[in-house]
């Protein structure tokens, strides 16, 4: 009977941990910003431009060698001035404060003379990708980053910007294509610049035409660059630990 009532004891007290810890230890910070497969961006809070001309935009779903991707599109069908259809969402001065990750999937469906257009502007650079249906582009000053791609299937972009010390000229960003370097260290000084502050994605020029489908887009303002502690495995260890004790004593 003493032994029972150890064990219910040692269990209760198990349970409450494992809801502490779940409950303290911090996890990956949720998406400030995200567009999710065919949804309409505008229900999420993004903002629709479209300038002048025709253009679709509308969501859907495919079928591809990486198996079924939910969408929405973007498409300029137009080459008159100002026919820029695309996507904003407003950011804050404290949103942009320190480290965040841009990053977005899509696969280009367009002719070849389309340009998608997608990034951040901080208030102070542009931080972007420009991309052609064979290839993307860093929108620096140079446009001296290119990769070819193929895009008969979806790739993913990713930005990371690390704010680096006192003031913003050591700021850095880092730029990955499914998850491969295409460059590191990126400094402000070579980037162009910008007094706006939001994160786009859609159409970058009113004289071409194309398409993109967009399967997600995501800003986060958590660390891009420290690890952060994954609460699962670390009460999985503690509750593990105070198990062990538990049985000892039962059996003592």
């Amino acid at each position: 009977m003493k032994n029972r009532m150890h064990f219910t004891v040692v269990f209760s007290f198990i349970v409450v941990m494992f809801i502490i810890l779940n409950s303290v230890v911090p996890g990956m910070a949720a998406p400030v910003i995200i567009h999710q497969g065919s949804a309409a961006p505008e229900d999420e809070g993004w903002i629709k431009s479209t300038g002048t001309g025709e253009h679709k935009m509308e969501g859907g779903s495919e079928t591809t060698l990486s198996g079924v991707h939910e969408y929405w599109r973007v498409e300029d069908n137009s080459k008159i001035g100002g026919s820029l259809p695309r996507y904003l969402y407003s950011l804050s001065p404290e949103e942009l404060a320190g480290d965040w990750i841009f990053e977005i999937s899509l696969r280009m469906t367009g002719s070849f003379d389309t340009y998608q257009f997608m990034g951040v502007y901080d208030g102070l650079n542009e931080w972007a990708f420009v991309i052609r249906p064979d290839r993307i582009y860093i929108a620096n000053e140079e446009w001296s980053f290119m990769t070819p791609v193929n895009f008969s299937d979806y790739h993913t972009l990713r930005i990371e910007f690390s704010q680096n010390g006192e003031g913003t000229e050591n700021d850095t960003a880092d730029f990955y294509i499914d998850g491969m370097i295409m460059a590191d260290g990126l400094l402000r000084s070579g980037q162009r610049q910008s007094n706006g502050m939001r994160t786009f994605f859609g159409s970058a020029g009113s004289s071409l035409t194309g398409s993109a489908n967009y399967e997600y887009v995501s800003f986060d303002n958590g660390s891009p660059t420290h690890p952060v502690p994954i609460p699962g495995s670390f009460s999985i260890m503690v509750i593990g630990a105070i198990a062990v004790w538990g049985i000892r004593k039962i059996r003592l």
